[in-house]
């Protein structure tokens, strides 16, 4: 809108994006998880991430529970590198000594990812607290709908 030659400078194409995201649902706004999202304050973008951290969490969740259940071989080829005093050099050394180290320190993730993923499912509860949609929320699609307001707000600024 104010992107041109003539423009006054960052703050007025700041008001116009302001503007713009403001007025972007109408005077009587749907109450879709975006506009919750954006009238509260959240990024969209934000809340997308952090569906896809939800969603690599429970992959590394079954693939630690499978390590641990039926660990592989592959357990023996995990190597660190110890330096040289000098840091010149170094030799890769094993992790783990035994079968029963590796599954020791899968456990030892697989706590660590249920903790991260209980995090972020608070943090994803915590956007849509207060969020009071007319009717059951299909919620595929109000992700589809941030999806989509995340592109065109992208090509917008980027014009």
């Amino acid at each position: 809108m104010v992107g041109g030659t003539y423009s006054n400078g960052s703050d007025e194409r700041d008001y116009a994006d302001r503007w713009f995201e403001r007025c972007w649902f109408g005077m009587f706004p749907e109450p879709t998880l975006l506009n919750h999202l954006l009238n509260w304050g959240y990024e969209p973008e934000h809340y997308l991430d952090m569906l896809e951290n939800v969603e690599t969490i429970k992959s590394d969740i079954e693939i630690t529970k499978q390590n641990i259940a039926e660990p592989s071989d592959e357990w023996k080829d995990i190597v660190y590198h110890k330096y040289n005093d000098d840091r010149t050099s170094y030799e890769c050394v094993p992790c783990y000594n035994s079968v029963d180290e590796y599954i020791a320190s899968e456990k030892e993730d697989l706590e660590s990812y249920k903790a991260d993923l209980e995090e972020a499912l608070e943090e994803l509860n915590d956007m849509r607290e207060d969020w009071k949609p007319e009717k059951e929320p299909n919620m595929d699609e109000e992700i589809e709908l941030i999806k989509k307001w995340v592109k065109e707000r992208e090509d917008f600024i980027n014009g």
